[in-house]
């Protein structure tokens, strides 16, 4: 195409009078339109170059591949058309949005960039690129993007969908209600957002409400599987024996599909444990975590092979060499541990400091641990230890960048509660050696088992049989072990019954750690309010007390294969 962006749309046009549904010229004279200034014409000459490419044979069996599930064939597929046309738009979407959903994330970026950039008046190509955006968990560009649609698909009801998901993802939970509640209320379909707003009012504290958003799909679906777990996952829900029967009808339901099963097998469990029939509760939990091990097996062996290379490259000599680099920021307050342990507690105790936002379970270190991953070709572990001192201050700027997003508050201090970054602790004082790092540990009968019962909407495969979660605490403790002793000091443990036991001793401690003074508002915890996006929304809100401690022994029975592949670690677990 001409440098000249006049005779390069009379070149357009002449080869458009030839052919004219020619997609190629078509999206050139779209460029050359814009290059002009003549935006509104480029949008309708974009327009029609990917409509005029659905009509292309190859085009049209890329759906009908992707209609009937063959993905494998619908991308090799389009890797052709994009490798034969790299300004093809419709091709460059779809290959981009089937890379995302395949978790090939860069490649993504690259082909949805394009399709947005070669047709930047596209509705759908920006869309796509929002879809992505919230995959890969960059809310505020997804928003960014989002409002950048034209008037009529950003008010349409899916983008607005994606919009409230944003919202609720960056912690402003009661702007996500307004927009949940207005999608409802002119929706084909209200009952799936009713579930959506039940989760959000869960998120505030309104549990009450919440139930009545779920019960309301219930009314209409008695079946539903997800409606019944949210209720028994509010803790505080009393099941009858009409809504016990309503669950056990789900079940026997001939074309009942596997999740809705799942879910129902775990609301059972724990409408039968609030009962005290440990019998019938861990025989409905044992079925959901069987059928939850046949569409997501687990191989331990992972996280115990990671945990070795940990013990293996960290040492004490490692972080002795570590003078230099990193961000000198001690903002970050990472609550590391087992789910299920006390960390939400602890995170709602510190977040009722003046000087401590509390924001959420942020994936920011896991998204520099891939990052570093995919810039070094080596194994993970020798990945980090190689970082030079440079490289780990743009890493730890880097944190604290992404992360602000999450902020809402001028207090210095925040805390990152995504418990499974007790796996990167060596990351963390690599690139954050001024931050602080709190592990908080529970029994690790009572955490194992609260893992097993409790369905996540998604990973933490290993807490789907007893054996793999056994296995998985285990691991945790020999590595916070070798921590202990390869960096004194730099990890503080909060261990979740004493805390209990002598809240305000624990937390003058936990403080002191911190370099903060002590505040009477820190022990008044269940009265600060804040979106709380974690199972234990509930449970935060009301006074300290003893509920969850020894909630394994009516269940002991059954709880063998548990204690064996915890090992000694069930008498050792403190240290």
């Amino acid at each position: 195409m001409s440098a000249d962006p006049a005779a390069a749309e009379r070149e357009a046009r002449k080869a458009l009078e030839k052919t004219p549904n020619d997609a190629r010229a078509l999206l050139n004279l779209g460029k050359a339109l814009r290059a002009q200034g003549r935006d509104a014409e480029a949008a309708e000459s974009e327009r029609k170059s990917i409509a005029a490419s659905t009509r292309d044979a190859r085009h049209r069996r890329v759906a009908e591949a992707m209609r009937a599930g063959k993905t494998i064939e619908a991308n090799q597929l389009l890797q052709r058309l994009v490798e034969e046309n790299g300004e093809d738009v419709l091709a460059l979407m779809l290959f981009g949005s089937q890379a995302s959903k395949g978790r090939q994330y860069e490649l993504a970026d690259q082909l949805l960039s394009r399709a947005v950039a070669l047709a930047p008046a596209d509705p759908n190509a920006r869309f796509a690129m929002a879809d992505h955006q919230v995959r890969t968990k960059r809310f505020e560009d997804a928003l960014a993007t989002l409002a950048a649609l034209p008037d009529e698909m950003r008010k349409s009801e899916g983008a607005q969908s994606l919009e409230a998901e944003c919202l609720g993802e960056l912690g402003r939970v009661k702007e996500q209600l307004v927009l949940l509640r207005d999608i409802a209320a002119s929706s084909a379909n209200p009952l799936q957002y009713n579930l959506r707003i039940g989760h959000a009012l869960r998120t505030l504290g309104r549990q009450e409400e919440a139930g009545k958003a779920y019960r309301a799909v219930i009314a209409q679906i008695p079946a539903e599987g997800t409606s019944w777990w949210s209720l028994a996952n509010l803790k505080t829900t009393k099941f009858t024996e009409a809504d016990i029967a309503a669950m056990r009808a789900g079940l026997d339901h001939p074309t009942a599909p596997v999740e809705n099963r799942i879910r129902l097998n775990f609301a059972l469990g724990k409408a039968y444990e609030d009962r005290k029939d440990a019998a019938n509760a861990f025989r409905h939990y044992d079925e959901g975590n069987r059928l939850r091990r046949s569409i997501a097996p687990y191989d331990p062996g992972a996280i115990s092979t990671w945990v070795d290379a940990c013990i293996a490259t960290f040492t004490a000599e490692f972080f002795a060499g570590l003078s230099q680099g990193g961000d000198p920021s001690n903002q970050p307050i990472f609550v590391i541990g087992m789910q299920r342990s006390g960390s939400t507690l602890v995170e709602q105790i510190l977040a009722s400091h003046p000087k401590v936002e509390g924001t959420s379970e942020l994936n920011e270190l896991r998204f520099i641990v891939e990052a570093i991953h995919q810039q070094k070709p080596v194994a993970l572990e020798k990945a980090m230890a190689a970082l030079s001192p440079d490289e780990r201050r743009q890493f730890g700027a880097r944190y604290l960048e992404t992360t602000a997003i999450h902020r809402r508050t001028d207090r210095p201090r925040f805390t990152d509660k995504m418990p499974n970054n007790w796996l990167h602790v060596a990351l963390i004082r690599s690139i954050l050696p001024n931050a602080r790092v709190i592990d908080v540990r529970r029994n690790p009968m009572d955490c194992c088992f609260s893992n097993w019962k409790q369905l996540y909407a998604r990973g933490l495969d290993h807490s789907n049989a007893l054996e793999t979660m056994g296995q998985f605490y285990a691991d945790y403790v020999r590595l916070m072990r070798h921590y202990d002793a390869a960096l004194p000091g730099f990890v503080h443990r909060v261990i979740y019954e004493e805390l209990v036991a002598d809240v305000e001793s624990e937390t003058r401690r936990l403080l002191d750690y911190l370099g903060l003074e002590f505040d009477p508002a820190c022990l008044q915890f269940h009265s600060t309010e804040r979106p709380v996006l974690t199972i234990s929304a509930g449970q935060v809100r009301e006074p300290i007390n003893r509920k969850g401690i020894d909630a394994w022994h009516p269940f002991e029975r059954y709880l063998e294969p548990l204690k064996a592949a915890l090992g000694p670690v069930i008498q050792e677990w403190r240290i």
